[in-house]
């Protein structure tokens, strides 16, 4: 630790992002306890926890990424965390969530030539959001994995919020509203965000990167919801 960061830690000590405690990280030793993290097999094509033979979570639906990788269920504790690093406590919670993905993209020998993100609307910027939780959290990621970190894609329309929208909607919602940034060279993009739920934010993503050059494209995701959302 540099004498910079230890003398911000005398300063302002670290504090649990979930109890408030203090902690020597973002999370407090009892909270990480209560997190549940995918631990059995999981679908390779959406990244949920697979309880039987076929994935019911993807089951009929069609994704446009290779493979999703999650760490866990959008529910309990994480879900807490989750909602703390996105509104509260980004770039502590980030390097936190970054460590445990790419201990499973190495576990999972996926192959990377970098790192993009899900971009965040220039109206939510506007509308006093500080932050993208998804590009802190592929920055953070690109630095564990030796990997760069680029920006490679841009929102090229407004859309309404999934969650405000029914099912058939929310799967059209997204279509067409990203495009890639300059060409992708035939590489091979991790694309990164919080939470993954009908896979629609992520496939439209997906078909702009493929559009804009990349060989394949695979999505890691803190998070997998079970629930019809973006």
């Amino acid at each position: 630790m540099s004498w910079w960061a230890r003398t911000l830690d005398l300063l302002y000590p670290r504090i649990c992002a979930l109890c408030r405690a203090g902690a020597e990280e973002a999370l407090c030793g009892g909270c990480a306890s209560r997190i549940v993290w995918f631990a059995g097999e999981a679908c390779p094509a959406c990244g949920a926890e697979i309880r039987g033979r076929v994935c019911t979570a993807c089951l009929g639906r069609e994704l446009r990424f290779r493979r999703g990788l999650a760490l866990g269920a959008y529910s309990g504790r994480l879900r807490d965390a989750l909602l703390a690093f996105k509104f509260r406590s980004g770039r502590s919670l980030a390097r936190i969530f970054a460590r445990r993905m790419a201990d499973r993209i190495r576990a999972d020998s996926l192959s990377i030539d970098w790192v993009t993100f899900v971009p965040m609307s220039r109206w939510r910027v506007l509308a006093g959001r500080r932050y993208n939780p998804a590009e802190l959290l592929a920055d953070s990621l690109a630095r564990e994995l030796r990997r760069p970190c680029r920006a490679s894609l841009r929102k090229i329309r407004r859309t309404r919020p999934q969650m405000e929208l029914a099912l058939a909607r929310r799967l059209e919602n997204p279509r067409g509203a990203y495009r890639a940034r300059g060409p992708l060279s035939d590489r091979s993009v991790l694309l990164v965000d919080d939470v993954l739920t009908t896979g629609a934010t992520a496939s439209a993503c997906s078909d702009a990167l493929y559009a804009g050059g990349a060989r394949e494209v695979s999505v890691a995701v803190i998070a997998r919801s079970l629930t019809d959302g973006g």
